[in-house]
């Protein structure tokens, strides 16, 4: 999985390279976008908070912490000025990828993707432990945002 990015290690690697150029071999990470879950949202999280989740909350384009009361159904539909980066939204859309990895056949873990977003909240940039190698908010959406199919 780390050659396509599926991960935060494979994504740090850096490693573009493709031995085998087969069209029929699929590299997707089979995440689907925040737009699906936000018309697909699961309903027993429909009052679950982000900061529950979390541990914490992101902020708007001004620098403004959210309320600690935002559903995670809330992040979804914010606009973009009330998300810096989007990166609350893709968190979510990450998250669900995560819970349903199984039936989307999805590489990263729910703790994965927690120790990620929590990683950025408190500390503004996640470290991957395999690679030592640190990426800030937009970079990590960045790397979620790689992960849809």
């Amino acid at each position: 999985m780390g050659g396509n990015f599926c991960t935060p290690s494979g994504f740090l690697s850096g490693n573009l390279s493709n031995p085998d150029d087969d069209d029929d071999d699929d590299h997707s990470c089979n995440g689907k976008s925040p737009g699906y879950w936000k018309h697909r949202f699961p309903q027993k999280y429909k009052d679950v908070r982000f900061s529950t989740i979390f541990g914490g909350v992101w902020h708007d384009g001004h620098g403004r912490p959210w309320d600690p009361d935002i559903t995670l159904y809330e992040v979804l539909k914010l606009k973009g000025h009330d998300d810096r980066h989007r990166f609350g939204f893709h968190s979510v859309a990450v998250y669900f990828n995560a819970v349903y990895r199984l039936d989307l056949n999805y590489p990263m873990r729910t703790e994965t993707v927690v120790d990620i977003v929590q990683q950025i909240l408190t500390l503004g940039v996640y470290t991957d432990p395999s690679t030592g190698i640190s990426m800030d908010a937009h970079e990590v959406k960045h790397f979620f945002e790689g992960t849809y199919h």
